[in-house]
C-alpha cells in the first residue's frame, strides 16, 4: 500500500506542484494562463481518479454489493482504461455466490496479480477466467510479462486463498511470463452448532454483542467465542461480512 500510494498519488502530486511552480514563474499573458491552468486542472483530475480507483481497491464496495463476478470486472475495466493492459476477462455464471471469505480472497488475488503483472512484469496482456464445476470453483490468470520479478506480492493473496480451503499453482515461463491455477471447493453447508447459527441470525438482525447475550442469556464473552468460531467456518473476517452471510442464507428475523 506504501508504494502504491507513493506511485500513485505522492509522486503525482509533487509533479503538480513542481508544475504550479514553473507557470507562477513563467506565465504572465492570460491566454497563457488559462491553458496553464487547464492543464493543471486535467493533472488533478487524474490523480484523483488514481485516489478514487486506490478506495476502491481497498474497500470494494460492488464485491459486497454484487459479488465476485462484477468485482472482477471492475478489476479489468480499471487496468484496461487507467494503464492501458490488454484483458480477456471470461466468467461462466455462478450458480449462487460464494462465502464472502472466498469472494473476497479470490479478489485480492486478482487485484495482486495484476498490480503486479502493470508495475512488476511489465505485461502488456492478461487472461483472466472464472468457471463452476460440481463441486469446485477455478480461477486462472495468465500475463505474459517480460521478468519473474514481483512474485513475493502475490504470498499473501496466495495464503488467504489457502485459508479459505482453495489451492493455488505457479508456473513461471522462461520468458517472465506468469500462470496462477486456483481451485476452491464450494461448501454449500457450513457445519453451525445451533447457537453459533443463533449468534450469526442475531448478527445479521444488527444486534451488537452486549445485545446478544443480553437475549440468549450470556456473557459477552461466551458471545464473543461464537462469532469466533463462526468467522473461522465461514472464512470471513469481519462482524459485515457475517451479518451478509447471515442475510444471504435467510437467517434473519422477517
Amino acid at each position: 500500500m506504501a508504494g502504491l500510494l507513493m506511485d500513485r498519488v505522492i509522486q503525482p502530486l509533487n509533479l503538480l506542484m513542481d508544475q504550479a511552480k514553473v507557470y507562477e514563474r513563467a506565465v504572465t499573458d492570460p491566454a497563457q494562463s488559462r491553458m496553464a491552468f487547464s492543464a493543471l486542472a486535467n493533472m488533478a483530475r487524474h490523480i484523483m481518479q488514481q485516489v478514487y480507483e486506490l478506495r476502491d481497491s481497498l474497500h470494494p464496495q460492488i464485491l459486497e454489493s454484487m459479488g465476485l463476478e462484477p468485482a472482477l470486472d471492475m478489476l479489468a475495466s480499471q487496468a484496461t482504461g487507467t494503464h492501458g493492459l490488454d484483458v480477456t476477462l471470461t466468467i461462466r455464471p455462478l450458480a449462487q455466490r460464494l462465502l464472502p471469505g472466498h469472494e473476497l480472497a479470490l479478489f485480492r488475488l486478482a487485484q495482486s496479480a495484476l498490480e503486479r503483472a502493470i508495475t512488476q512484469a511489465r505485461a502488456s496482456q492478461v487472461s483472466m477466467q472464472l468457471s463452476q464445476h460440481d463441486d469446485h470453483l477455478t480461477f486462472e490468470f495468465v500475463d505474459n510479462g517480460l521478468t519473474a520479478a514481483g512474485l513475493d506480492v502475490l504470498q499473501g493473496a496466495c495464503a488467504q486463498v489457502e485459508q479459505a480451503g482453495g489451492t493455488v499453482s505457479t508456473t513461471m515461463e522462461p520468458q517472465g511470463g506468469l500462470t496462477l491455477a486456483v481451485t476452491l471447493p464450494l461448501t454449500s453447508d457450513v457445519p453451525l452448532t445451533p447457537r453459533e447459527t443463533e449468534v450469526l441470525a442475531l448478527v445479521g438482525d444488527g444486534l451488537t454483542s452486549q445485545q446478544i447475550a443480553d437475549q440468549l442469556g450470556l456473557s459477552r464473552r461466551t458471545v464473543e467465542f461464537h462469532l469466533e468460531n463462526v468467522y473461522s467456518k465461514l472464512g470471513v473476517g469481519s462482524r459485515t461480512e457475517a451479518a451478509i452471510y447471515a442475510v444471504r442464507h435467510g437467517l434473519t428475523s422477517p
